[in-house]
């Protein structure tokens, strides 16, 4: 064991041991996009089997209600979320379990970046801005209410995958979530969404440099 981890559990820290991963090699971006889209569509599939398999049991009379697959990640579900809190950076999402992608993403993505943001360093133009952000946001997300939820990654960029994707902030969205994948129409301006919470979350994590490109991006949106 590496002396560093020795001295970290030595001393009751903790800390996480994995398999070795070489994270030397080139990047393959189409092998990373096969792999994304047979994620994205695990859901969608499983929801699919949950529905063969109810069709199957509804003819066995003496199979109960409650043998019945339940609505979860292992056999499919129609909320967006996620069954336990997980972390963009040090900052944690939360992914309560939410009938509408709208309200999810205003209630456990934007909204806790901006009430921290303005109870950290009283910012009133991001106050000022945000109730015309969260109506703005309601209309441009309603045309996907329907849409299947996907697993995704939730933080994907090139410094978070090589040979395998890492750091991520799973949740269980849409899949265009993950930018890359999904080409729908009105697209591009939900992506500009999908940024600002990830430029909110880095003004939280490293101050106001990321003040003037978010309040832009902001008014850009609305």
């Amino acid at each position: 064991m590496d002396n560093a981890v020795e001295t970290q559990l030595g001393i009751g820290t903790h800390a996480l041991v994995t398999s070795y991963i070489d994270f030397q090699h080139g990047k393959d971006w189409a092998e990373a996009g096969k792999q994304l889209a047979r994620m994205h569509a695990k859901n969608n599939e499983n929801l699919k089997d949950r529905e063969r398999r109810s069709r199957l049991l509804s003819f066995n009379s003496e199979v109960s209600e409650d043998s019945e697959c339940p609505d979860s990640l292992e056999s499919g579900t129609e909320k967006y979320g996620f069954h336990v809190a997980t972390c963009c950076g040090r900052l944690p999402q939360e992914n309560e379990w939410t009938d509408s992608w709208t309200q999810f993403f205003i209630c456990h993505r934007l909204k806790p970046q901006i009430d921290l943001l303005v109870e950290k360093h009283n910012e009133r133009d991001l106050l000022e801005l945000s109730e015309m952000l969260y109506r703005k946001t309601e209309d441009l997300l309603k045309s996907r209410e329907n849409t299947v939820p996907s697993l995704v990654h939730g933080d994907l960029w090139g410094g978070n995958w090589s040979t395998v994707c890492t750091d991520s902030g799973d949740v269980q969205p849409i899949q265009e979530y993950d930018k890359i994948m999904g080409k729908c129409k009105g697209r591009d301006e939900r992506i500009a969404l999908y940024e600002l919470y990830h430029n909110l979350n880095h003004w939280n994590h490293f101050g106001g440099s990321y003040r003037t490109s978010s309040l832009n991006l902001i008014r850009s949106i609305i």
